[in-house]
């Protein structure tokens, strides 16, 4: 996940040079030809690193689900970071910013509750 998310990141420093090369004058058209051979495998590369690492977290949950989590809500957290993976891969605005961040937040507002519920209920020295 880590991985792809780090490539991931490396997309809109891509995406301003369309607007660097208007600011100093040089071809806008040469710009995105140059870029296209790089940004594509990088979104690509990037977006299956981060679907892998998601689908091996969304594993990770179900063989160690806690307690706290039944069956319902452990395979509710592991479709969402499943969903949250695949939304990657779909260079579309509305699936960008509508679906991956409520998948996100689907599956990692719940694990996050469990985590500090855990560190509640440990007594701390």
């Amino acid at each position: 996940m880590v991985i792809g998310s780090t490539l991931y990141a490396t997309l809109p420093g891509m995406e301003f040079s369309a607007v660097a090369a208007h600011e100093t004058g040089a071809d806008l058209v040469a710009t995105q030809d140059a870029l296209v051979s790089w940004f594509v495998p990088v979104l690509l590369v990037g977006s299956l690193l981060f679907t892998m690492g998601t689908a091996l977290f969304a594993v990770a949950v179900a063989v160690t689900r806690t307690a706290t989590f039944g069956l319902v809500a452990t395979a509710v957290v592991g479709g969402a970071l499943v969903v949250f993976g695949l939304a990657r891969l779909v260079p579309v605005g509305a699936v960008q910013f509508y679906v991956q961040p409520a998948a996100a937040l689907l599956a990692l507002l719940p694990l996050a509750v469990a985590i500090g519920a855990g560190r509640r209920a440990t007594p701390t020295h």
